[in-house]
């Protein structure tokens, strides 16, 4: 397996990476630094763990899980790795965001009717297709040569996206990268769900019902679809405070990206400060539970740089 990624690939890769964003109207702010200080050594690593998962485990492909907060720049790091795996060595790669496993909204609706009305907004545990995700990744593990569909969600219809426009890939798949806010998130204890954490708890679910549905939810499959998980990043923003800004920026590219009347649909400043309140509780307790729980943790600043980089060696 190589192991050096030369100077002169580095800057091909970038450009064309660079390309890809200017296309889809997408450029995160931390992008430079993170692309040098995590998205090219950890390819390396990434490449020489997944030979070494072909010839030890009876699973064809590696899978990396990575975690963050909202507009921590998960999917821009899944985008990179993606482009140096598929491009310099090359290998299949499958690129898995959490985002696209929602449930329907009407779906969503069945549940905020039957359940609690918050649910029909998505993001918390509860809110996705969990076994459908689970099958999903047993059959990208494998060593199959059968043809894939990798579901994707639209967010500006809040609806998954038709299955005949979801991107098909033929196994044996190689390397997975699975990118998600609560991924790799524990259960909170019974006695941290007593109290409501923000005015959407306060006032939209002041006997928890809400909370300590999604708190099962994420103690149930969830686990097990984690634990599918080989190695795990964390992109760690220290703060929920700094979420609502930087999902501001990601909700303005959204905007920016979305033509038509699909457009109309983009959140304004006081949907989306509600927005994130469904977020906050596992958020926070990410901080918590996180940190014993990852093999590498990338620590940004509020500005996105980023102070800190525990460039971990993959376990053997």
């Amino acid at each position: 397996m190589t192991s050096v990624l030369n100077q002169s690939h580095q800057e091909r890769l970038q450009n064309q990476l660079q390309e890809s964003w200017q296309r889809h109207g997408h450029r995160w702010p931390g992008a430079e630094s993170l692309w040098r200080g995590v998205a090219v050594p950890l390819s390396l690593q990434i490449a020489n763990k997944q030979e070494l998962s072909v010839n030890n485990r009876s699973q064809c492909a590696f899978t990396l899980g990575i975690s963050g907060t909202q507009g921590s720049g998960k999917s821009t790091l899944a985008d990179m790795l993606e482009c140096l795996l598929n491009t310099y060595w090359p290998l299949t790669v499958v690129n898995v965001s959490l985002d696209d496993f929602y449930f329907s909204h009407h779906k969503r609706q069945q549940m905020s009717q039957k359940i609690h009305p918050l649910l029909a907004t998505r993001g918390v545990p509860g809110t996705h297709d969990v076994a459908f995700g689970i099958e999903l990744f047993h059959k990208l593990q494998s060593d199959s040569s059968a043809v894939l569909a990798i579901p994707r969600f639209n967010k500006a219809t809040d609806d998954p996206m038709p299955a005949t426009q979801w991107p098909t890939f033929t196994g044996p798949v190689d390397v997975i990268l699975f990118e998600g806010w609560c991924l790799n998130v524990t259960p909170q204890e019974e006695s941290e769900l007593e109290m409501p954490l923000n005015a959407l708890e306060e006032e939209e679910d002041s006997a928890g019902i809400w909370r300590r549905y999604v708190n099962d939810q994420l103690r149930g499959l969830y686990q097990d679809w984690f634990a599918m998980v080989d190695e795990w990043v964390w992109l760690n923003a220290q703060s929920f405070d700094v979420v609502y800004d930087w999902r501001c920026q990601q909700e303005g590219e959204l905007k920016r990206a979305t033509k038509g009347d699909q457009a109309s649909a983009i959140m304004s400043a006081a949907d989306l400060k509600r927005f994130i309140q469904h977020y906050e509780r596992l958020t926070r307790h990410s901080f918590d539970c996180l940190p014993d729980r990852v093999d590498h943790e990338v620590v940004f600043a509020a500005d996105r740089s980023i102070k800190s980089n525990t460039m971990t060696s993959l376990r053997t």
